[in-house]
């Protein structure tokens, strides 16, 4: 990962595979914040940050705050939303902000996994 620890792209990618390759959620923890660090407005690990803030810090403040951001960024960004609607169910118990949440997901992003 030190040849080119200024990619916010090659970053990303390494943060997933920590992630999700080796449940190592605070390694990635930490090069997620390196990607925003690089690139603030880079969607997806603002969507990957909220995830860990929010289910494995119980963050959930947080979380919000992260997910709004990538949703300024992008409204009608798929797993933004899908993850939004996540977190209002589960975080505020908000049953039918998070149906409407995910009903706009799915119009946004009808191929996306995260709403289904």
């Amino acid at each position: 990962m030190d040849a080119s620890p200024t990619d916010a792209a090659l970053l990303f990618e390494y943060a997933l595979f920590l992630q999700d390759d080796k449940a190592d959620w605070l390694a990635a923890e930490g090069i997620y914040k390196k990607v925003l660090s690089l690139e603030p407005t880079h969607v997806a690990a603002l969507c990957n940050y909220a995830n860990i803030l929010g289910d494995k810090r119980k963050d959930f403040d947080g979380a919000e705050r992260a997910i709004q951001s990538a949703l300024l960024l992008n409204p009608s960004d798929g797993t933004a939303l899908a993850n939004y609607a996540s977190l209002i169910l589960d975080w505020r118990g908000e049953t039918r902000r998070a149906q409407e949440l995910y009903l706009y997901s799915l119009r946004a992003d009808p191929s996306n996994t995260a709403t289904l």
